[in-house]
């Protein structure tokens, strides 16, 4: 199934400052870039309320399933590279 990538930045964007400024470092080169099982496992996460997504993104509740795990990461990554805080304190 081939996400629709403009797509995927509208639902980056979120109810919570702290997710939009997470998930809004994504492009839509990021996703053409992304393997379409991570495609795949954002779309179920963006399904999250804001809330358990920002629990599960600055890892103040674990995932044992391998794909999100992985995912997490490469969204944690994304923001380490980009900004390493939000209003001065790390999110990792």
């Amino acid at each position: 199934m081939q996400i629709n990538t403009r797509r995927m930045v509208w639902r980056c964007r979120r109810g919570l400052l702290e997710l939009d400024l997470l998930l809004s470092r994504f492009d839509e080169q990021d996703f053409l870039d992304m393997p379409q099982c991570q495609l795949d496992m954002l779309d179920k996460l963006l399904d999250y309320p804001d809330n358990e997504l920002l629990d599960l993104v600055t890892g103040r509740i674990e995932t044992h399933e391998p794909e999100t795990m992985l995912l997490l990461d490469t969204i944690r990554n994304k923001q380490a590279i980009t900004g390493s805080n939000l209003r001065g304190r790390s999110l990792t």
